[in-house]
């Protein structure tokens, strides 16, 4: 009678395991472009924003504007910009907290429309190109 051995040993296993793992290591860098711009409404810039971009079957970006209303997009790792595709945009005011550290403080956020705050709503779409650095002005308008 013959005795069947496994073909695969738990040795063997943690190997493959092990040599899968190692191989993806930094892939989330390779499935990004670039992403960088400045959100403006009626022409002057938008301080503390947060941009969201999302596109289907992919984390979404995400990025903050400076005081000058600049942004560059994050998904895996800071600055690694967004997955290449079709994607629906949202720009978000930025919420501090009060000096009691629990009430949000009120925001100076423009008057723009709420719909650019979802991703349902927002009328803002923008494609972003594979293998090169992606300029995306956002101009927003008003209510």
């Amino acid at each position: 009678m013959a005795h069947l051995l496994p073909t695969h040993s738990p040795g063997r296993c943690l190997g493959l395991l092990t040599v899968a793992v190692l191989a993806c290591v930094g892939c989330g860098a390779s499935r990004t472009a670039a992403v960088t711009g400045t959100v403006l409404h009626k022409g002057k810039p938008v301080p503390l924003a947060r941009v969201m971009f999302s596109t289907a079957g992919a984390p979404v970006a995400v990025g903050l504007t400076d005081d000058s209303g600049c942004y560059s997009l994050s998904t895996y790792r800071e600055g690694d910009g967004a997955v290449p595709g079709e994607h629906r945009v949202t720009v978000n005011p930025i919420r501090r907290l009060s000096e009691d550290g629990v009430t949000p403080s009120p925001i100076n956020w423009p008057d723009i429309s709420p719909a650019y705050q979802d991703f349902t709503t927002t009328p803002l779409r923008v494609e972003v190109v594979a293998g090169r650095t992606n300029t995306i002005d956002l101009d927003l308008k008003g209510k």
